[in-house]
């Protein structure tokens, strides 16, 4: 059974050898794996600044699920940056720009949002959360606002 859930401790052994590489453990809170009973199959985790999130590791380990791996970590990483208190979540342009188009993200520099200079703005796709949450798993017939 697939699950997606918060890395923990006993997950970083684990990560480490599969990412090779050494998984920040003040990063913890804001990483999720996705598990097929005891195996690995993705890892996904955030940097946060203030009330904006960056991507930091996107990975699906195996490629005969990658498109549902994909989407279902992303959404879950976009859930758990809403419970923490992210209110934009930014991805750096990559191979995957379709694929973040088709689930919602937009391009940062079409967005009307007021940033810090330091941002560049032509880098990243976006998704203002939890705005996101409304235009992508929502029928387009649904018009309602509610506050």
């Amino acid at each position: 059974m697939l699950k997606i859930v918060k890395v923990n401790e006993k997950d970083i052994d684990k990560l480490n050898t599969l990412l090779k590489k050494s998984i920040e453990t003040d990063m913890l809170d804001s990483s999720l794996v996705i598990y097929d009973n005891e195996e690995i199959l993705g890892y996904a985790s955030y940097k946060q600044k203030g009330n904006i999130a960056y991507l930091n590791d996107f990975f699906i380990f195996n490629e005969t699920m990658n498109n549902i791996l994909k989407d279902g970590l992303i959404k879950s990483l976009l859930n758990l940056a809403d419970i923490n208190g992210i209110k934009l979540f930014l991805v750096e342009k990559n191979e995957d720009e379709l694929f973040l188009k088709k689930i919602g993200f937009k391009d940062l520099s079409e967005s009307e949002l007021i940033l810090d200079k330091d941002i560049q703005i032509n880098k990243y796709l976006c998704a203002i959360l939890p705005d996101f949450f409304d235009s992508a798993c929502h029928s387009k017939n649904n018009n309602k606002k509610y506050i």
